[in-house]
């Protein structure tokens, strides 16, 4: 099961998304995702909202909705907090730490076995032994 990550989903927004027929295969598939990548898009979105007055804020969230509302949405629970805790804890050991939302986006796969990711950050999650990546070319 493929999780997309928000560095796919905005590139694939922004037409920089090379698509090969293994990511058409994946892209055919059910696929996930979780509120953080809503989150980092959203966040993405305000702050160009921010910093330029004519950025078309409610055409690029209709884009956004349009395309997340074909997925699973997978929620954080217990186990996923848990499991970010253990995560966390693992990589501040090993000295190989990541950004937090990462590591939150990566429990909540994981807990709901959805082992793969689809992202083009694939040095943060490669760190999270529980996980695969797929990476994806851009054009």
């Amino acid at each position: 099961m493929y999780c997309l990550d928000s560095t796919f989903i905005m590139d694939y927004l922004n037409k920089k998304i090379n698509l090969t027929d293994q990511l058409r295969t994946i892209l055919s598939s059910k696929l996930y995702i979780t509120p953080f990548s809503l989150f980092e898009l959203y966040y993405g979105i305000y702050k160009l909202k921010t910093k330029n007055p004519n950025f078309n804020f409610e055409r690029r969230e209709k884009e956004i909705l349009s395309f997340t509302n074909k997925f699973q949405l997978i929620n954080y629970t217990k186990a996923a907090a848990i499991k970010s805790a253990e995560i966390l804890n693992r990589l501040e050991t090993s000295g190989k730490i990541i950004e937090i939302v990462d590591i939150m986006i990566a429990s909540t796969a994981i807990v709901h076995q959805c082992t793969t990711i689809l992202t083009r950050n694939e040095d943060h999650f490669k760190r999270i032994k529980e996980l695969h990546t797929q990476s994806y070319e851009l054009i």
